[in-house]
């Protein structure tokens, strides 16, 4: 986010566009768009990055990582089909992909998947599958959307239990 008079925050936006733009990234104005494509969702048109069959994860990095890991991504999932749609966020540590058809073979994209999540989990990052379909996650098995949670899962587990004894919410769904 910017902030400051309207002047600086036309200048700050520049900036970032001509950064983004010297990167094969986004314009702010091409994401106000897909915002407005989420809204066209839910009017019943569905545009090609919100269809049901879209693939959207999300990678988690230290901030100064992100382009080694978008490259990182880009290369595992390269025989797949078209680079990804890439959306950084450097405060947050975090890259937002979108996989146009990379779906249709969902044994291969999970096998890639797995290996980039297992890559991340090397160096402190993680891994979070956003949206896929079915087919997608059942080859990705049980730890499909979140990956493994360590130490934070059994943390968790210990809580569901005394708050779910019986494992009536959500069985299988969050916690492993």
């Amino acid at each position: 986010g910017f902030d400051g008079r309207a002047v600086a925050l036309r200048r700050q936006i520049a900036d970032v566009e001509s950064l983004a733009a010297a990167e094969g990234g986004l314009s702010l104005g091409t994401r106000a768009r897909l915002g407005e494509a989420a809204g066209a969702f839910l009017m019943g048109e569905a545009p090609a990055e919100l269809r049901p069959d879209s693939v959207q994860v999300r990678l988690g990095t230290a901030p100064a990582r992100l382009g080694a890991v978008q490259a990182l991504a880009a290369a595992e999932l390269a025989p797949l089909g078209p680079a990804p749609e890439a959306v950084l966020d450097y405060p947050a540590g975090r890259i937002t992909l979108s996989l146009a058809g990379a779906a249709a073979e969902p044994a291969a994209l999970a096998e890639r998947l797995g290996r980039l999540r297992a890559t991340l989990a090397r160096e402190q990052g993680h891994l979070v599958l956003e949206r896929a379909p079915r087919a997608l996650r059942e080859a990705m098995g049980a730890r499909a959307v979140w990956g493994d949670w360590g130490g934070a899962g059994r943390l968790m587990a210990t809580i569901q239990a005394q708050l779910d004894p019986k494992g009536v919410l959500t069985p299988g769904r969050l916690i492993p």
